[in-house]
């Protein structure tokens, strides 16, 4: 033993992880494009201290990392970049030591991924913006109001090229004006859907390098095997309840509630539909992955609504037997 209370290989070991650790989040932090790391690849080397040698030595990892990171970027920048990934590896390596499941262990990292951004977020504006929250609000909105710009004169530049108002109506239907009220339509939903497909790619990453070092995580499911079995289905139904009663009670902001329960039900059944018809093609018409896959994007991209209505059939009926508590054809 040496004087860190850990053996001579933990210690080596820990600190080959807390340098490839620094030099990951250097990257995310000065290569424009590489911001991603943090999230996808920076949690996996202190995961695997904790699956080899347990919490405590990827605590000092996490913490050494933090500090030499601090004085090459500043302390304030380094906490919220430690924070994520720390939250991350703590999650990947108790799923991993503890043999959870999949979805589970994507559920967690989900939770983990917007504690750290709500984190990360709040350190910036209490510490970095230069006027607080009000700064950062500004600071928004003047991107907001450049992005607007350039669809303006994108429209302006259709229009003189002799589109005619049809074409420029849809146009403005794909890409509207961004407003306060779109926003607040929008936006929760699209950071649901955002969070979830950063931790499936975590997730997915994870299990490939660490497939590689000889370490078992759970396989994904296959995608042909997503469903909503009806219990989430009604609690989809009585969310959108709820949130008639409170428009009809006058509760302020309770059509920005069912907005977004709405467009996070029509997400979740529209990837079950596509579920459904990927393992028609595959299963039933034994159609090419490839010209399944180009059928599946083709009617996502344009006809998206097919998606939702067949995910909302296959609720209720369960055409491919998954659900043990589907309401039709038990047997």
């Amino acid at each position: 033993m040496n004087n860190t209370g850990f053996s001579s290989k933990t210690t080596v070991e820990a600190g080959l992880m807390t340098a490839l650790c620094v030099i990951i989040m250097l990257m995310s932090a000065f290569v424009p494009g590489l911001g991603f790391l943090k999230l996808i690849v920076l949690p996996i080397p202190a995961a695997v201290l904790f699956i080899r040698h347990g919490l405590k030595p990827m605590l000092a990892s996490i913490v050494a990392t933090g500090i030499i990171v601090g004085i090459m970027i500043g302390p304030i920048q380094a906490l919220g970049m430690v924070i994520n990934f720390s939250l991350l590896s703590l999650v990947l390596g108790y799923s991993i030591v503890n043999k959870k499941s999949a979805g589970k262990t994507i559920f967690f990292l989900s939770l983990a991924i917007i504690i750290g951004v709500v984190v990360d977020g709040a350190i910036f504006v209490w510490f970095l913006s230069p006027n607080g929250l009000k700064g950062a609000i500004d600071s928004f909105w003047k991107l907001i109001d450049m992005i607007n710009a350039q669809r303006d004169a994108a429209i302006s530049m259709y229009k003189s090229m002799g589109l005619t108002e049809d074409q420029l109506a849809q146009f403005d239907r794909v890409f509207p004006r961004i407003t306060t009220e779109l926003l607040k339509q929008l936006l929760p939903g699209s950071a649901a859907i955002s969070v979830l497909i950063v931790a499936v790619l975590d997730y997915f990453v994870t299990r490939l390098i660490l497939k590689k070092l000889k370490y078992e995580m759970k396989p994904l499911p296959p995608f042909t095997s997503l469903y909503v079995n009806n219990r989430m289905g009604a609690l989809l139904i009585i969310l959108v309840c709820l949130g008639l009663i409170l428009i009809k009670v006058g509760m302020p902001q309770a059509q920005y509630f069912i907005t977004f329960i709405i467009v996070i039900a029509r997400i979740i059944l529209a990837f079950d539909g596509a579920a459904l018809t990927v393992y028609f093609l595959k299963y039933r018409f034994k159609t090419w992955n490839t010209l399944m896959a180009i059928v599946v994007i083709i009617i996502m991209m344009q006809f998206d609504i097919i998606f939702f209505y067949l995910g909302l059939i296959d609720m209720i009926m369960d055409f491919r037997k998954l659900d043990p508590e589907r309401l039709f054809n038990k047997k």
